[in-house]
């Protein structure tokens, strides 16, 4: 008998599977935080008067990353004279991008960084000499490396932790952004794909908890894990969505609307992800979303335990159904089976 547990919202939730069961572990994890930190003295300027981290929850090794970028900095820098700024623009949800902002702000603050400030677009920022900390991570089914609003800009330098499946920042690039730009999207392609030695058949998809995982609006994403995968899983999303679907516009999408901006634009494309999963396979959310908002406007099953899910999962396929568990599926991409 394993334990599996996952985030879910503020806590976390478990099941227990007796037999055929496969656990994704990341191929391979970043600890060179040293190295790191030498690569960054080494090559950043000391005109540098901007520092932009594009900040992603939930991946293990990121804020490490941030933790030694920073503590380079400050034996090359004056800090005090630094502007921080800080984007969270995946999340497409203001007020969850206002809590993380927060909790950035949080540990910048016990590095000395006091000076703070959250921005969601950077195109209007002079980046000058400036130094940015962005992932390169499989994203919107797409292998991305550095986002297309600093890959013109005239950033001195380029930390991106490349986010391997599992969660976990597998590699660390250091460089300008040409030099960093070449090599991310090869790797994020190669480091974010996982695929089952077992031929899974229900596959348990974990997501980042609180506060992305608050609503649906801003996790929605987690359904790319599965958009490579052949048809005819049970695919059982773990997302907690307490405070229910998202904003309006975007409850106005969910019921068949138009996208009415750039951010709307951008959820309209992960919808039609997530409309693609639902038509493959039988999808099932543990969540708190109510059980007829889940059937009509998400094609899904709501319920309300793993161990509900799972039994679902059994009488749809067999017990002797092979359990894939993805406990934390940023940055993942399963495939091949």
């Amino acid at each position: 008998m394993v334990e599996l547990w996952f985030k879910y919202g503020r806590t976390e939730i478990f099941t227990d599977v007796e037999d055929s069961l496969e656990i994704l572990s990341s191929p391979q994890t970043w600890s060179a935080t040293e190295q790191l930190k030498q690569q960054v003295s080494s090559r950043v300027s000391e005109r540098a008067k901007t520092l932009v981290i594009d900040y992603l929850h939930s991946v293990e090794g990121f804020e490490q990353v941030i933790t030694s970028t920073v503590e380079a900095l400050q034996e090359g820098v004056d800090t005090g004279e630094l502007d921080v700024m800080v984007t969270c623009w995946r999340y497409n949800e203001p007020q969850v991008e206002k809590s993380l902002f927060n909790h950035v702000k949080s540990l910048l603050k016990d590095l000395g960084l006091a000076k703070v400030e959250h921005i969601q677009k950077l195109t209007d920022v002079d980046l000058a000499e400036g130094l940015a900390i962005t992932p390169s991570v499989y994203w919107d089914c797409e292998p991305a490396g550095i986002p297309y609003f600093l890959r013109d800009s005239t950033l001195g330098l380029v930390v991106s932790p490349v986010v391997g499946c599992g969660g976990v920042v597998s590699d660390v690039l250091v460089g300008e952004v040409e030099e960093v730009y070449a090599k991310s999207s090869e790797m994020v392609e190669r480091l974010s794909r996982y695929t089952s030695s077992k031929a899974a058949e229900i596959l348990l998809i974990g997501g980042p908890g609180y506060p992305v995982d608050s609503r649906l609006s801003s996790c929605i994403d987690i359904a790319s894990a599965v958009a490579n995968v052949e048809p005819g899983k049970v695919v059982v999303l773990i997302i907690e969505c307490s405070e229910g679907l998202g904003g309006d516009e975007f409850v106005a999408l969910l019921a068949g609307g138009s996208p009415q901006n750039d951010t709307m634009k951008v959820a309209e494309k992960r919808l039609a992800t997530w409309r693609k999963i639902a038509d493959k396979h039988k999808l099932c959310l543990v969540t708190a979303l109510p059980s007829t908002v889940v059937t009509k406007l998400l094609n899904a099953r709501q319920m309300d335990t793993l161990d509900q899910a799972l039994t679902y999962g059994w009488r749809v396929k067999s017990k002797e159904a092979t359990v894939l568990a993805v406990p934390n599926s940023v940055g993942t991409c399963l495939t091949g089976f």
